[in-house]
């Protein structure tokens, strides 16, 4: 599997868990402080961390049949998606440079070949080598780095 799609998977992953996650606390620590008249910024910090009065909560919702939440399942998710999204950037830049350096390669190519590029204009091979090296920066980024086709200039 490539990186950029483990990354995004990864990425969603961590999404979907943390929201998961902050819904089971809410169930949580909403109906158990709402049976006992609580407030609930009182749980808010139990959220992120098992401090204070939250074991006495946690207590409370285990013998009223809930499954308790775990901060650790919030933090797990989060340090999730922020893996996905280092691996899936650190990816994208890696198609970037490698289409840059592709492009520059056949940029040069044409430029060298003048012979084949001899009946246009100035501008024209201009507009020509920038339309090319558009495509091939195209083509690199939705193959993920690899080439769909592969561009080959000869006379044209």
């Amino acid at each position: 599997m490539k990186s950029r799609a483990i990354g995004e998977i990864l990425k969603l992953a961590g999404i979907l868990g943390a929201t998961l996650s902050f819904l089971w606390w809410l169930i949580t620590f909403g109906q158990i402080l709402y049976l006992m008249n609580g407030d609930m910024l009182t749980a808010t910090k139990c959220l992120v961390a098992n401090v204070g009065s939250c074991s006495t909560i946690k207590l409370v919702a285990s013998q009223a049949g809930y499954i308790t939440y775990e901060p650790m399942f919030l933090w797990g998710f989060l340090v999730m998606g922020l893996a996905g999204f280092v691996i899936e950037n650190v990816a994208n830049d890696m198609v970037k440079q490698q289409s840059a350096v592709r492009a520059e390669a056949t940029v040069q190519s044409l430029r060298s070949d003048e012979a084949s590029l001899g009946s246009l204009t100035s501008q024209e091979r201009t507009w020509l080598i920038m339309a090319i090296s558009y495509l091939i920066r195209l083509n690199d980024e939705r193959s993920q780095g690899q080439p769909e086709c592969v561009f080959k200039f000869g006379n044209i």
